[in-house]
């Protein structure tokens, strides 16, 4: 291959990786692919009583960084990155947005479905209480579920004290039945957000976390004893 065929053949791989990575008008501003991170686990409990805790919350990173737990599955994977505030809450949280820079970004209409996952490590009716603390907002609007099933929602608002991105809307107290109880016992929380004015903001942010109270039949027993079950004998 000559040095004219060199030069044509990189010219055409690096247009069509900036046609891939460019997104309105903001070059590498989404990870095409999201990097592959362990869903987090919920500690493990040590007694009877205790309270065990895990935040799942957005932006705990800094403004341009890549969330560690959070994830863009539609329209594409992406990895979403934390940025500077697209609204001010009062919350410790912070907004991710599918664009690097750690400022905010605009976009076009579209859906964006955020994901997170985590774990149990036990079945989660073992524990004697387990629940999704926390709230939420997103620009423009949002649907939450949790395994697929919907646990709320904050869609645009009448006026600007109502619209989603301008208030914290909470997350519904839930019970063990919420929860994935088939090993390994994975979770899937995912968030759909909806940008639906054309060159604006969209993101999202997620002050929450997974609190479980532990009980006799939650703590691992020693090698040598048997599982505790059913639960009712512990």
């Amino acid at each position: 291959m000559n040095r004219r065929a060199v030069v044509t053949l990189l010219i055409l791989v690096l247009t069509a990786t900036s046609a891939v990575f460019a997104q309105n008008g903001q070059v590498a501003a989404a990870v095409a692919k999201s990097l592959v991170v362990a869903p987090p686990t919920l500690p493990t409990c040590k007694q009877v009583g205790q309270q065990v805790i895990l935040t799942i919350s957005t932006g705990t990173t800094a403004p341009g960084s890549i969330d560690p737990i959070w994830a863009i599955t539609q329209p594409l994977s992406l990895t979403p990155f934390s940025t500077a505030p697209l609204t001010s809450l009062p919350t410790t949280a912070g907004w991710i947005q599918p664009a690097a820079g750690g400022v905010p970004a605009t976009f076009a209409v579209n859906t964006y479905i955020y994901r997170t996952q985590f774990f149990t490590p036990v079945d989660p009716y073992l524990y004697s209480s387990i629940t999704i603390t926390g709230k939420f907002a997103a620009d423009d609007t949002a649907l939450v579920k949790l395994n697929g099933n919907q646990l709320a929602s904050c869609v645009g608002g009448t006026n600007s004290a109502t619209w989603c991105f301008n208030l914290l809307t909470p997350l519904p107290a839930l019970g063990w039945q919420a929860f994935n109880r088939f090993s390994p016992f994975l979770n899937t929380l995912t968030i759909q957000v909806k940008n639906t004015l054309a060159a604006s903001t969209s993101g999202l942010l997620v002050d929450a976390r997974i609190i479980a109270t532990c009980s006799k039949c939650s703590i691992p027993p020693p090698v040598l004893d048997q599982p505790c079950w059913p639960p009712s004998t512990c």
